[in-house]
């Protein structure tokens, strides 16, 4: 670990010296792909790229784990005065992420995956980057364009009802969610617009990879 920190104080010191340290803004292809992205690890580090890439501080929010989040108590708010701690960590990680390659994916559980990135620089050697990321479920419920029950957890949430098939004769998943207000039967009859659930991978830490 201690070879790859003093690489990325030389690094910070060739970047300085090259035109190309400009990192480029995402296209429009790049942003339409940022909604379905998550369902891999692979998608979930190119939605992490194209946050960066935009400085778009509420797209990176999202691309983070709540883990993540909740060791170091990050509302959306507090992501803002956190991220230059966080682009500290890493020198230059906006570049880096802009150019990263993705070199191996491995899976240490069925919800953990392990990515290690290369950094092409040009006249020195390539660093690497370890993003480990988590898989993570949850639903949330909206009520009109409101949120009814913030995005929760679905661990021990959801129920099969095997006795009662649905239209597919499949049996019935009930999921459990605690409202933010209390909810009346009319207005969840027509008022209740959307029940939102995904599996998603989200990013847990970045780190720089230990040399071999």
């Amino acid at each position: 670990m201690r070879g790859a920190m003093w690489q990325g104080v030389l690094w910070i010191g060739l970047l300085g010296t090259l035109p190309g340290c400009i990192v480029p803004r995402p296209d429009a292809a790049e942003l339409q792909r940022f909604e379905r992205g998550f369902e891999t690890p692979e998608g979930a580090f190119e939605c992490l790229r194209t946050a960066f890439q935009g400085e778009m501080l509420e797209w990176e929010y999202r691309c983070l784990s709540q883990g993540l989040r909740e060791r170091n108590g990050l509302s959306q708010q507090a992501y803002r005065a956190f991220r230059p701690q966080f682009l500290a960590r890493i020198p230059y990680l906006r570049w880096g992420l802009a150019r990263a390659v993705v070199e191996e994916v491995s899976y240490p559980a069925p919800d953990r995956a392990r990515l290690t990135v290369r950094i092409p620089v040009p006249l020195w050697s390539d660093p690497r980057l370890t993003v480990i990321l988590v898989r993570e479920e949850y639903a949330e419920l909206y009520t009109g364009p409101w949120d009814a029950a913030q995005a929760e957890p679905l661990t021990g949430r959801l129920v099969y009802d095997p006795d009662h098939p649905g239209e597919f004769g499949e049996g019935l998943v009930w999921v459990r969610l605690d409202a933010t207000r209390p909810l009346s039967s009319e207005e969840l009859e027509t008022k209740f617009t959307r029940l939102h659930g995904a599996r998603e991978w989200k990013v847990d830490a970045i780190l720089p990879a230990e040399e071999p």
